[in-house]
């Protein structure tokens, strides 16, 4: 499982996991906008997602709330999109198996609040995704590793308040990818796009480094800083349970718990 935080106008929020009837709640505090979290194993079950400002009670009703069936063996990302007016959670299944020799795989994620759906191609190359609409995202796909400038702009003739945003980023073999577009940061009207690592390069269909929790249900880790482009960013929360997406992603100093009191 893994958990992000996509909703541009909302401010830093807990987010909870709890099993239902059983022990290991994962919790991520004071999660900011892009922010991430690394993978934490868990036990298969059904999950309630609750989403809180942080600092927050358990007691206290959340913002967001969602329920989530985990099955054994899969990885999930949760993503919290869309506006304060009208967030969402977005459950995404990841795909951890390594794509093919000398290929990236990569799916988008379209998370951009001002833009009813984006294209997504690579600068002077091929499409990747055409007309993703907001608050979904694609199915995977094999693409040459290497670097990449890749555009994300608004569909036309849909409804967008944003504009076409460029990003170089590097796409390593054997690595499996979840291409976030989002709202650009500080008012800037350009989309952002960031690749979010679901699976390293190194060793295709492993959790990122530092991402897998000891022990069933145990937390997450701290939240990762994404390096600067062209560096892939940190991963979001996953495991055997649910996950979330990132988005234009500078991934904040929020602290990762095991449980709430």
């Amino acid at each position: 499982m893994r958990a992000a935080h996509l909703v541009p106008d909302l401010p830093q929020m807990d987010i909870d996991l709890v099993p239902r009837g059983a022990q290991g709640a994962v919790a991520v505090d004071g999660a900011g906008y892009g922010d991430v979290s690394t993978y934490a194993q868990v036990a298969p079950g059904a999950y309630d997602v609750g989403v809180r400002p942080a600092g927050s009670s358990a007691a206290t009703a959340p913002v967001l709330s969602s329920t989530l069936q985990a099955e054994p063996g899969r990885a999930y990302t949760v993503v919290a999109l869309g506006t304060a007016a009208d967030a969402r959670l977005v459950p995404l299944e990841d795909d951890l198996t390594p794509p093919s020799a000398g290929q990236a795989r990569v799916r988008v994620l379209s998370a951009a609040s001002s833009a009813s759906a984006v294209d997504v191609s690579a600068v002077e190359g091929p499409a990747i995704v055409r007309g993703a609409p907001f608050a979904a995202s694609t199915s995977y796909t094999d693409v040459p590793a290497g670097r990449w400038t890749l555009r994300a702009q608004p569909v036309a003739g849909g409804s967008a308040t944003s504009t076409a945003g460029t990003a170089d980023v590097v796409l390593e073999a054997g690595s499996t990818y979840t291409l976030a577009v989002t709202d650009g940061r500080d008012g800037a009207s350009a989309l952002a796009v960031t690749p979010v690592a679901d699976a390293s390069g190194g060793a295709g269909g492993v959790l990122p480094a530092g991402g897998a929790a000891t022990g069933g249900g145990g937390a997450a880790d701290s939240l990762e800083r994404s390096a600067p482009e062209p560096a892939p960013a940190a991963a979001l929360l996953a495991g055997t349970s649910v996950a979330t997406a990132a988005a234009g992603v500078l991934l904040a100093g929020a602290r990762s718990r095991r449980a709430r009191p």
